[in-house]
């Protein structure tokens, strides 16, 4: 392998090279970076003299990486993305004169427990930061915050190359039933075998069995399940004008209870806690915008959820 000290390492030459390990193609590696294919199959040759391995060879379904490119992959990516942040970086980030918009790929639970409170405050400290809210698309995440066409996740833990977490909160269960249901008969409780009878509504897109219905099956207990939604936010509004039940995350059933005449009782069974996540790419971790933004969403919501749940704030 040639020195690649001082004067010997061409930027130009790691920005082909990331874009070959990325699109693994040298046609689409070339209109990436807006050179003809034949001057990427140049700086590929030059890049196999430098490092002294093939990186890409053919294989049956296209090119593939060898284990040195691999090596390379992620090093490389992660220098040009620091690199490109420190160009770039307009220096000290003011909320208050800034003009910028952010794409968040959330849920419609994130979006109803989180956003409100974020836009309320751009509202009134940053009038020139706007929002886009995109629809989680299969196997399309990772790529979309890569790519710049979405900045930050608010939901599930999602794990990915490249990719920083940081916990919003956590959540737990709580079970809706309107005010005045004849199951709770003056009691702040429903026990088991009431619970199954009752007709319920679920969050489920696909059928599959959710978390509390594995935690029955492990009891030899199954719900009667009345209506299935692609959707977290129509479930309270459903229940609060039938006599249907839901088992929902509690953040989202408190603040729909705010709307709807609804009660709040414990699941009658154990039910684990799970954590609403951050996710962003390592491109925009040292972004101040963005780092304002992830910060702010996560400490609004915390300090909502503690002042209306009586708590203190924990750390991470």
């Amino acid at each position: 392998m040639q020195d690649i000290h001082g004067g010997k390492l061409d930027l130009n030459l790691m920005l082909a090279l990331d874009a070959l390990l990325q699109e693994l193609n040298v046609t689409r590696a070339a209109a990436r970076v807006g050179l003809t294919q034949s001057a990427m199959s140049h700086k590929l040759r030059r890049l196999r003299e430098l490092f002294g391995d093939e990186l890409l060879v053919g294989g049956r379904r296209g090119m593939v990486a060898t284990p040195r490119a691999v090596e390379l992959m992620a090093p490389i990516r992660r220098g040009l993305l620091e690199l490109h942040t420190a160009v770039y970086s307009t220096g000290p980030f003011d909320p208050a004169t800034a003009e910028r918009r952010f794409t968040i790929i959330s849920s419609d639970y994130a979006d109803f427990v989180i956003l409100p409170r974020v836009l309320e405050h751009l509202d009134r400290v940053a009038p020139g930061i706007s929002l886009r809210i995109q629809v989680p698309a299969a196997g399309g995440i990772a790529e979309a915050l890569e790519n710049g066409s979405a900045d930050l996740l608010m939901g599930d833990s999602f794990d990915g190359a490249m990719l920083r977490q940081r916990a919003v909160f956590n959540e737990t269960f709580t079970t809706i039933l309107r005010a005045g249901h004849p199951a709770l008969n003056d009691a702040d409780a429903i026990d088991i075998d009431r619970y199954v009878a009752l007709g319920h509504v679920v969050m489920s897109s696909d059928g599959r069995p959710t978390m509390v219905d594995r935690a029955l099956a492990e009891r030899d207990l199954r719900r009667k399940i009345v209506l299935r939604t692609p959707y977290f936010t129509p479930i309270p509004f459903i229940v609060a004008r039938s006599d249907l039940v839901a088992t929902l995350p509690r953040a989202l059933a408190e603040e729909a209870a705010t709307f709807a005449d609804l009660c709040l009782v414990d699941p009658p069974l154990p039910l684990p806690q799970f954590r609403i996540m951050a996710t962003w790419h390592e491109r925009a971790h040292r972004d101040p915008a963005h780092r304002w933004l992830r910060e702010l969403s996560r400490d609004l919501t915390r300090a909502a959820l503690a002042e209306r749940r009586g708590e203190t704030l924990d750390g991470d």
